[in-house]
């Protein structure tokens, strides 16, 4: 179902406000309803995100009050709106995951772990240190116990990525974008982080986690410091079993009529 031609067609029938109208729009609604208000669909991005439009509009309260209808219409054409376009959940969403999914996140908390564990600071310090004494980049890396442990954990983290891609390719993505669930969408975007940083030059040179693969803009030439957007993706892992709130903002796309993956913007916060 298009859920966004059905609902803004639903609004338009309540605008017009004539009895025939104002049935056809509930109509229209109370098919978007019932086929948001499922259990298979509770936790998916249509589920989340429809529904929150749909459930106001089953209320006359709202589907007569032609403000709330006008805020509608400009949150569904992707223009600014009062309509709140935020969703908070707090709740242990790991009973709702497949078998193949609890293992993803359990990965994912894994790879946390051991990159939290790993003396970015120290590291840099001591090479840094034996930089300033004139002991040459070969020395470094071939005779000092931090940078020998930082390459075996380089190592190990290659190890770990190539285990956590066969999982995660081997676990079948959803027919439609609207169709995956909110912790399947984190469980997509932490990995993205997590399995895309560079261990060595980070540790070796910068002291802090950096990406593997970057483009800078602006007058700073240094690497991108990671810490603080690991931080919050561990956060919005931890989200998911109830620890803290998971919370996402979205935006449709503006002057478009149906759903789907590039015309949906949405924001973990």
């Amino acid at each position: 179902m298009m859920y966004r031609k059905h609902l803004l067609s639903a609004v338009e029938a309540f605008l017009q406000n004539t009895p025939a109208s104002v049935a056809q729009g509930q109509q229209a609604i109370e098919q978007c309803y019932s086929a948001l208000n499922t259990p298979s669909q509770r936790f998916t991005l249509n589920g989340l995100i429809w529904r929150e439009l749909t459930h106001p509009l089953t209320d006359s309260v709202y589907f007569t009050s032609q403000e709330y209808l006008l805020e509608v219409r400009k949150a569904l054409q992707g223009f600014p709106s009062k309509v709140r376009q935020q969703i908070f959940i707090k709740q242990d969403l790991r009973p709702y995951m497949t078998a193949d999914e609890a293992e993803w996140y359990a990965q994912l908390l894994d790879l946390f772990t051991f990159i939290q564990n790993l003396p970015f600071a120290e590291v840099a310090k001591a090479t840094a240190e034996a930089r300033q004494q004139n002991i040459s980049g070969l020395t470094i890396l071939a005779t000092f116990p931090e940078t020998i442990a930082i390459r075996d954990a380089h190592e190990e983290y290659q190890r770990r990525i190539a285990t956590f891609e066969t999982l995660v390719t081997s676990i079948p993505h959803p027919d439609q974008p609207g169709e995956e669930t909110i912790y399947r969408f984190i469980l997509r975007e932490v990995s993205d982080l997590v399995t895309n940083l560079d261990i060595r030059a980070s540790a070796i040179y910068q002291g802090y986690p950096t990406p593997l693969y970057y483009s800078l803009e602006g007058d700073n030439a240094d690497p991108p410091d990671l810490s603080e957007p690991l931080t919050a993706a561990r956060r919005r892992l931890d989200s998911l079993s109830g620890v803290g709130n998971l919370y996402f903002s979205w935006q449709l796309i503006t002057n478009v009529t149906s759903f789907d993956a590039d015309l949906l913007l949405i924001s973990l916060h």
